[in-house]
């Protein structure tokens, strides 16, 4: 009588379904890793919605108007489908002091704006806007919110 692996106790089948195992184990914590790591590979972009109980016309030209006040370069602009993309560089101070008698003298750091706006009409009265504003690729939904207030606010004196 000769005895096999299995009357043995060994299984060919055990050390088979451990390094199956192993290996299901290893490609799903790869699977996780990889879509953490392309859910924090970006900040999530999304646009800014306001409404201007203004015409699409009047809102374009009065948006154009405070980019540019805001100090804004143009770099793409299609007034057929109202849709403008303008960028500009500020400079912010990080630390350090201000006065000349101090000992540190301040440090500074560029920022990089970018902008995108578009304009859709909602009606003949009613305008609706889209802003995506980002400062150094992250999203600032305040900045746009701002935008948008200060082109409402100047359509409401337009129309006293």
């Amino acid at each position: 009588m000769v005895l096999g692996p299995a009357a043995l106790g060994e299984s060919r089948g055990g050390e088979a379904d451990r390094t199956m195992t192993q290996r299901l184990s290893v490609r799903s914590f790869a699977v996780a890793a990889l879509a953490m790591l392309i859910a924090c590979a970006a900040p999530e972009v999304r646009p800014e919605w306001g409404v201007i109980s203004s015409p699409v016309d009047e809102v374009w030209q009065t948006l154009v108007e405070v980019v540019k006040e805001w100090e804004f370069t143009i770099g793409t602009v299609d007034s057929s489908k109202h849709l403008l993309r303008a960028a500009k560089v500020s400079t912010s101070v990080i630390g350090g002091s201000v006065s000349p008698y101090e000992r540190f003298g301040k440090a500074t750091r560029e920022q990089f704006h970018d902008l995108k706006v578009s304009l859709k009409p909602r009606g003949d009265q009613s305008t609706v806007v889209e802003i995506v504003y980002l400062i150094d690729k992250i999203p600032d939904e305040e900045a746009s919110f701002a935008l948008i207030n200060t082109a409402r606010e100047r359509l409401a004196r337009r129309d006293r």
